[in-house]
């Protein structure tokens, strides 16, 4: 009867062992490159995501324009060094990571 119960209580926790680990959603992992890493003013540059897991976008091209498009495209209209951000979100918006890369306009 021990032998039962005990084979009971094992089967229980290893039931809600794999329901919690179906439930929790894998955090995002922020990555992207640019298409080129150096860009006339005036033209524009691709930015091309290879994040995993995320849902939503917030793009920071650092130059005060923004997006949240998946793959975005932007113009630099005044030549520099600019720190393009990228911040990636689950679902519910509870997990984020980001990735940042330069850009240099001529």
């Amino acid at each position: 009867m021990k032998i039962q119960y005990y084979f009971m209580l094992l089967f229980s926790l290893l039931l809600t062992v794999i329901a919690c680990d179906k439930d929790e959603e894998k955090a995002p992992v922020a990555c992207f490159t640019i298409e080129h890493a150096t860009v006339a003013a005036g033209e524009t540059a691709h930015f091309i995501n290879c994040s995993e897991n995320e849902h939503h976008y917030e793009w920071n091209f650092g130059d005060g324009a923004t997006s949240s498009s998946e793959m975005p495209t932007h113009v630099y209209n005044t030549s520099g060094t600019f720190t393009v951000k990228l911040e990636v979100f689950n679902e519910d918006m509870s997990k984020m990571d980001e990735a940042t890369d330069i850009i240099t306009v001529n």
